[in-house]
């Protein structure tokens, strides 16, 4: 057990190391932090107390988590007397009882509230700090969430867990320093969610005047409504690529009634489950199969295969099927074909590509000629960013073709231990072979993949929130989001100014030659004018 259980944890080890294995979390308000908690478990915490001690939420999380990784012993779910962090949600009743039991323990706290106009709030409290909140008046959207907040729960619950983090990893050779920065300001607290642009992820000092200031002003004016709560029964999402992304992404879309062919030609391994969905049961079983059964509740037997046991589907209660392709997607002509075969057999309403290959220019040119929607989702380097192209192939915003590797995104990262190893060969025996990324990374990504997608699948384009409008009509469908912030060479990496930040791209930021006036996609044929040009090389003289 020691050894598979060494292999589940190896790939997020270059993020936290073994810090987390015995760190200790109090969870007030659990209902509200289950998907925190199933993404704090990835990163190898096993120790969880609950709040009221009296709940039913240890018997609950014990199911849901063992369930999922079966190759961990260390499971503890009994009461915490001194636990290393407290968290806590909901309510700001619930968050005030959880900050005086953590003043009176002096221990860190982390808390989340999702609020009536639309915002979210996370904050930190350290020992010997003050209430963050007090004075604001903060009206807690306390209604268990439905379709229409889905996404704004999903999102908090990922930075409520990405805050948690920090805090444990804090005088670690893991800690990060991007967030010790913002601490260090006293800007403790994150507003996560604004109907103008869902991923603002503003940083404040609760305790200084003008934060304070522009904080009131910002609660006191409420354009926002609660979103409409669509229903996507009748509509097929074809994925293509089930790992990190593509597995999290189906979840999705599946909890609104879409149904989903899913495409990947591996098998799960013991290093999948950590950041996937795909439990340690899993090993050994074909993704594209593990996947279909996992959204149906159904075993592999209780399917129809084809005779080349290939393409499996699942057939689930409410009439909707399955399915699972065993297939590996080549970057070639025959590929290309095989790939159209597909989209004329399914006929999807939008198409997830998530394998960062180069195959997937090919597919989304496929997906373009056909006029289906299409979203190509990448994670960089540890996932420390992330990049997300949404292209609307019915009203034509530039095309995956367009805009890869044709714009200017700022400054670049530095590099981590794995790139560098690239060039010190010495090195690599060391390092992992997968890239290393937690779930809070990866999911990341994939939870604004399909918040995305879900707004190509809204009934009408008077129907879409209006920052998808106003990013489809600026043609700016490039989207850059960081786990991360980094502070390079007097620019923001990727324009990123803040950890969970998300930057927009676009036309806007073309970049060629010093000579280059123009460029001419090779898929769609849109020429765009270069509007940024590089600086000529300066070459020495002898």
């Amino acid at each position: 057990m020691t050894n598979n259980r060494d292999a589940y944890y190896d790939r997020i080890k270059a993020i936290v190391g073994d810090r987390l294995t015995d760190a200790s979390i109090c969870v007030h308000a659990a209902s509200f932090f289950v998907e925190t908690i199933e993404l704090l478990a990835s990163c190898g915490i096993t120790r969880f107390g609950f709040e009221p001690q009296t709940s039913c939420w240890p018997a609950i999380m014990h199911q849901r988590l063992t369930k999922h990784n079966t190759l961990e012993d260390r499971w503890d779910f009994s009461p915490i007397e001194n636990p290393a962090l407290m968290l806590a949600g909901w309510d700001e009743s619930v968050c005030r009882a959880a900050y005086d039991r953590a003043r009176k323990a002096s221990v860190p706290l982390v808390m989340g509230v999702m609020l009536k106009n639309g915002v979210s709030l996370v904050s930190a409290v350290f020992p010997g700090q003050p209430f963050p909140w007090d004075g604001f008046g903060l009206q807690s959207h306390k209604e268990i969430p439905t379709r229409g907040t889905y996404f704004q729960w999903i999102d908090l619950q990922n930075q409520v867990a990405n805050f948690a983090r920090a805090v444990l990893l804090r005088q670690t050779a893991w800690e990060r320093t991007d967030f010790n920065a913002l601490f260090a300001e006293g800007k403790t607290t994150a507003l996560l969610s604004h109907a103008t642009w869902p991923w603002v992820n503003r940083y404040v000092n609760p305790q200084d005047a003008q934060d304070r200031q522009w904080f009131e002003r910002l609660l006191g004016h409420s354009p926002w409504r609660v979103p409409e709560e669509y229903n996507l029964q009748g509509r097929t999402v074809l994925i293509v690529g089930l790992g990190s992304l593509g597995s999290i992404a189906a979840k999705h879309f599946e909890h609104f009634g879409a149904r989903i062919v899913g495409i990947d030609g591996k098998e799960v391994s013991v290093y999948n489950p950590v950041r996937q969905i795909y439990s340690t049961a899993d090993i050994g079983v074909p993704k594209a199969f593990a996947l279909a059964r996992m959204l149906v509740g159904r075993t592999v037997e209780d399917c129809k295969m084809d005779a080349r046991g290939r393409t499996a589907r699942f057939f689930c209660n409410d009439g909707r099927i399955f399915v699972g392709i065993r297939e590996e997607m080549e970057d070639s002509r025959a590929g290309a074909a095989r790939f159209d075969e597909i989209l004329g057999t399914y006929a999807p309403d939008l198409v997830v590509l998530t394998t960062a290959h180069p195959a997937e220019f090919r597919m989304a040119d496929a997906a373009r000629k056909r006029g289906i929607p299409h979203i190509v989702g990448r994670c960089y380097a540890r996932a420390r960013w992330f990049e997300i192209t949404a292209v609307d192939a019915v009203n034509r915003t530039p095309c995956f073709g367009c805009l890869q590797g044709h714009l200017y995104t700022g400054a670049p990262p530095t590099l981590t231990d794995e790139e560098l190893a690239r060039y010190e060969p010495q090195q690599a025996s060391a390092l992992v072979q997968g890239e290393p990324a937690t779930r809070i990374e990866t999911a990341r990504c994939a939870d604004i993949i399909s918040r995305a997608g879900m707004e190509f699948l809204k009934p009408s384009l008077d129907a879409r929130s209006e920052w998808f409008s106003r990013m489809v009509a600026e043609e700016r469908n490039c989207l850059i989001g960081g786990n991360y912030a980094e502070y390079n060479n007097g620019d923001w990496t990727y324009g990123v100014e803040s950890p969970g930040g998300v930057a927009l791209y676009g036309v806007i930021n073309f970049i060629g030659s010093e000579t280059e006036q123009e460029k001419t996609c090779l898929y769609c044929a849109r020429t765009h004018q270069v509007l940024i040009h590089r600086r000529p090389v300066q070459l020495g003289t002898a």
